[in-house]
This record gives C-alpha cells, structure tokens and sequence, in this order.
C-alpha cells in the first residue's frame, strides 16, 4: 500500500510471482479500503493512519493474527512488536522483524527507540538490517539476536539500465 516503502512492496510481489500467497496488514490513509487486493498481494487496513492508532497497531495487528496461521510473519521496522511474536506465537512458523533504519532524533530519544528496537529483536526467530553499518549501531553493546544478518537493499535491474551517453559523459 503506497509507495512510501518500496522494499515491502518489492519483497511482496516477488513472493507472489513465486507463487506464493501474500497479505499485508497496514493502516488506512485518505478513502483507502480496508481491504483490496494489488498485484496479486492481499493489503488489509486495520484502521486510520493517526496517531492513536500508530501507537496501538500492534495490538491490532495481535487480535488480528490470533487465531490464524500463517508460515512466515515479516514485521518491516516497529517498536514495540515483541507483542506478536510472544502472544501470537502460534500463528506463524517464523517470526522476522526486518529494521530498515535507526532513530533519527535527539540523544534520549534515539537511546530509547533503537533500545526498544534491540529488545523488540530477542523475541524473533530471524532480524534482518539494510546494511552493517545499522547492524553495528543498534547492537554496538548489546548481545546480537540468535539470527542477525544485514540484507542489502538492491537495485531491480530491469528499471535501470546503462545506456552510453558520450555527450553526458563529456559533460560531467
């Protein structure tokens, strides 16, 4: 939904083209419906995007999932999720929480949100990070997560292609 966050986008509809059926659970913006269906990826939306309900989707997204089973949940960056994977654990075989950046913010804040990030990433089976460098920054001290990696966000090569351009090249 939106194209605010490419990544979540690309990761579904390649797991579609692959055959696989996918849902992706977020909140409503403008006259959006709670529920359609985009390139094949099942988009439900829980409730207005405000700042009530960005500080309780989790616990929206937690009665959605009990009771439902699902073999993967890929929770792209929150806080405050190790709700799920803790009182819904049975609804998914695997748990990823998938952290595509740090706190921008000021000293305390930063401090606290990448804190509750690091905790947030002990309650999932796998974390993943956009790159080394986030991964060293939010578990500089910390004990690492039983499976952290970094999966580097990557360029759709059919979108770019080089094309020579002498008269730019002798431009720049």
């Amino acid at each position: 939904p939106g194209f605010d966050f490419p990544e979540a986008h690309q990761f579904a509809e390649e797991l579609v083209r692959l055959g696989k059926s996918v849902g992706v659970v977020c909140l409503k913006s403008g006259e959006d419906t709670s529920y359609e269906v985009v390139g094949g990826v099942k988009v439900f939306r829980l409730a207005p995007n405000t700042n009530f309900f960005r500080w309780i989707f989790q616990f929206l997204l937690l009665f959605n999932l009990w009771g439902r089973s699902f073999d993967v949940v890929h929770v792209f960056w929150g806080k405050g999720f190790f709700l799920l994977p803790i009182f819904a654990r049975k609804s998914a075989k695997k748990w990823i929480l998938d952290v595509r950046s740090g706190h921008i913010g000021g000293f305390l804040s930063s401090v606290l949100n990448n804190g509750l990030v690091v905790v947030d990433s002990y309650f999932f089976n796998h974390v993943i990070t956009l790159d080394e460098r986030l991964l060293r920054k939010l578990w500089r001290k910390s004990p690492k997560p039983h499976d952290l990696h970094f999966v580097p966000m990557g360029v759709n090569e059919r979108v770019f292609r080089p094309q020579p351009n002498a008269a730019l090249a002798q431009k720049l």
